[in-house]
């Protein structure tokens, strides 16, 4: 995926003064927008919210290859960012995208890590309906699945999950529980978890 993200860069500018780079254009760009009256309280806004949208695009795009059982691995585009291009997990100056805490290598593991838990219907879309949003009295039923690319087969495995709500940032759990998966789940493959937990929401 080429999914973007606004550059940071005072931030930018600051690493790269110590070097043999030329900030001339950054600095340009940046006095640019603060003359059109952004300030950097909302640039820092701009960073954050745009890193946010490259995490959400990233995560359904590597989750839609591993939930396909003929995808046996995937590369990642880009890693590093480019001069004029910002679509990596660090900037041009190896420096970690972690404002705003989307982009930070514990997120990004719990996708691309060896064994990955899934859903297997997408961000509990309804299948039927290709919808994401759910009303008063309908009934969550996700379908989990494994995905293991571990070296070798795995056995006796738990899963730990805990159902949340998220209102303004502050979380609290409404749920929790323990599944037990007594097959042998192969190496390379996706396995359909064989129960998975069901809510219905009360709004």
């Amino acid at each position: 995926g080429n999914f973007g993200t606004f550059p940071d860069l005072a931030r930018e500018i600051a690493a790269m003064s110590n070097t043999n780079l030329q900030v001339d254009a950054h600095q340009a760009v940046l006095d640019s927008l603060h003359a059109r009256g952004f300030t950097s309280d909302r640039l820092a806004s701009f960073v954050n919210k745009t890193n946010a949208h490259a995490y959400f695009c990233w995560k359904a795009t590597v989750e839609f290859l591993r939930l396909a059982p003929y995808v046996t691995g995937h590369s990642w585009w880009l890693f590093q960012d480019i001069l004029g291009g910002n679509d990596g997990l660090v900037d041009y100056m190896y420096q970690p995208k972690t404002q705003g805490g989307a982009l930070t290598p514990a997120r990004i593991k719990q996708f691309v890590d060896p064994v990955v838990v899934l859903v297997e219907n997408g961000t509990f879309w309804k299948v039927k309906e290709q919808d994401a949003v759910y009303a008063s009295g309908e009934l969550l039923e996700p379908t989990l699945v494994v995905s293991n690319f571990w070296p070798s087969t795995l056995s006796h495995c738990r899963i730990e999950w805990t159902f949340s709500d998220v209102t303004h940032g502050s979380s609290h759990n409404l749920s929790s529980g323990v599944i037990s998966i007594v097959e042998v789940i192969d190496q390379g493959v996706v396995h359909k978890v064989p129960s998975a937990p069901r809510w219905r929401i009360n709004a």
